[in-house]
């Protein structure tokens, strides 16, 4: 569903993987959220921090940084510890994927943020 020109969905773990992946490589500010055994997983891309300030046409444009963050918290929002974020190169966006969605079961939602 579009809201003010954002992107924002709820969607089944099960049918999120093709959505996610293509929110994280076309969006300018995407943050997507599961709950799995007690601790929220978020991944996101903010392109101010996670890609290259210049663009280029393709295919010069795969050269440029294009990265996403993984990161636990507790349900407060807390960060769990320094060790919980990682960072995804473009090349490993669908292990990232992978990451997040791990030990969730088929019916938990994603929710997904995006601005494009």
């Amino acid at each position: 569903m579009i809201i003010d020109g954002r992107y924002i969905d709820s969607i089944p773990a099960s049918n999120a993987r093709a959505t996610i992946r293509r929110c994280l490589l076309k969006g300018r500010r995407v943050t997507i959220r599961i709950t799995v055994d007690g601790q929220q997983r978020v991944l996101q891309h903010i392109w101010e921090s996670h890609a290259s300030a210049i663009r280029l046409p393709w295919p010069f444009s795969l050269l440029l940084i294009h990265d996403v963050s993984l990161y636990r918290t507790t349900p407060d929002g807390r960060t769990l510890d320094f060790d919980s974020e990682r960072r995804f190169s473009r090349k490993d966006i669908d292990l990232a994927i992978e990451e997040f969605l791990k030990g969730s079961n088929r019916d938990d939602m994603v929710g997904i943020g995006a601005e494009f």
